[in-house]
């Protein structure tokens, strides 16, 4: 049979063109989806987050990443809808061809891991416009040390027989995990001093049953050779010996007496003679209990003199040159009412507080009659 008749030409045609039908609907979402891309006057800037990386070979995480930001101009207005080619000279990028947002940006994220020792350089391109500045990614190898973070529950205070916890959950390590935490408490009543320490003791639970100012110190470490040591039966580990930057804070267990109010009174202005005399009254001061005791002092170096001892609280300062004097109130409460001998300073009672308050005094020479 003849194959070249004009019987058999058509229907390699008609073969043809179905062919080429079909090849140009496969095409056609490729088409659709490839943007535009960009012509004179335009350009690319490239960004990258960090652009410096720190792998641990020895760490549990072999890899990490960094974001790489594109964002397309035309004639210095943004524009989206580009096509953009990424490249990199080292790790791997999650995605080589974006297409920018209608705010002109496009993301991807470059992996890098500890293969990549150096420099990388990431470039992006749409047509004949490559991004202005090429960006350097520095992957260094080394260990990263933690960070610890101490987070107290109640915040910065707790009364008397209230659980408090001390939490160093959200310490961090960028490139591993902590091998070993070791809490150091320091009280001012010593008996309350210790330290605790494991690879697990991330947090403590504490209840106090006197009042006192604590100092809590964090250590953390990544070294396993630390975390060999860490256990809670081992002798405590040198502070020195931990890698991490460590973290305190001061904490006040309290008790549940709330503390008095000082008021000092308004400022007062008074002339001055040869020596002046001025009486400063606390008399406004409360308390849910009597007041204990009021001590004035006069802000020149001098102490207050009680007058009349029916009125503690209306104390008396001397004055012999003019100036500025701030006078401060301290007053002490009868704590929460139940007595304690060994409390001492002012008072035998138990939880007693304290507050302070001042006005200021000013003495002045009065004008030449």
């Amino acid at each position: 049979m003849n194959r070249d008749t004009p019987r058999f030409r058509s229907a390699r045609f008609r073969a043809l063109a179905a062919g080429l039908v079909g090849a140009l609907l496969l095409l056609a979402p490729a088409c659709e989806n490839s943007g535009v891309t960009l012509g004179d006057g335009d350009n690319i800037l490239l960004t990258v987050n960090p652009s410096a990386i720190n792998i641990d070979p020895t760490g549990t995480i072999g890899s990490r990443n960094a974001q790489i930001r594109v964002t397309t101009f035309s004639d210095g207005d943004l524009v989206g809808g580009v096509s953009v080619f990424i490249s990199a000279s080292g790790g791997t990028l999650a995605d080589t061809i974006l297409r920018s947002d209608g705010s002109g940006n496009a993301v991807t994220t470059l992996t890098v891991t500890a293969a990549d020792a150096g420099e990388i350089t990431v470039t992006a391109q749409s047509s004949a416009v490559v991004s202005e500045d090429s960006v350097l990614v520095t992957v260094q190898q080394g260990n990263e040390p933690p960070v610890a973070l101490i987070l107290t529950t109640p915040l910065d205070e707790a009364q008397i027989g209230e659980p408090v916890l001390f939490s160093g959950s959200l310490s961090s390590d960028p490139d591993g995990v902590i091998t070993c935490y070791q809490w150091e408490i320091v009280s001012d009543v010593p008996a309350f001093n210790e330290i605790v320490q494991g690879p697990g003791a991330a947090a403590l639970d504490r209840v106090y049953s006197s009042e006192q100012t604590l100092l809590i110190f964090l250590r953390v470490s990544d070294d396993p050779a630390i975390g060999a040591i860490c256990d809670p039966s081992d002798p405590p580990i040198d502070p020195n010996s931990f890698n991490g930057t460590p973290a305190d804070q001061a904490y006040t267990i309290t008790c549940t007496n709330p503390p008095p109010v000082a008021e000092a009174g308004e400022a007062l202005n008074v002339p001055i003679t040869s020596a002046q005399t001025v009486f400063l009254d606390g008399s406004r001061s409360t308390d849910d209990r009597p007041i204990e005791k009021y001590l004035w002092t006069c802000g020149n170096g001098l102490p207050a003199l009680i007058t009349d001892a029916s009125k503690p609280w209306e104390q008396l300062c001397r004055y012999s040159l003019a100036g500025t004097y701030t006078a401060t109130l301290t007053i002490w409460d009868q704590g929460d009412g139940t007595i304690d001998p060994g409390n001492g300073a002012f008072g035998n009672w138990n939880c007693q507080k304290s507050s302070s308050d001042t006005t200021i005094v000013t003495v002045f020479n009065p004008p030449p009659s």
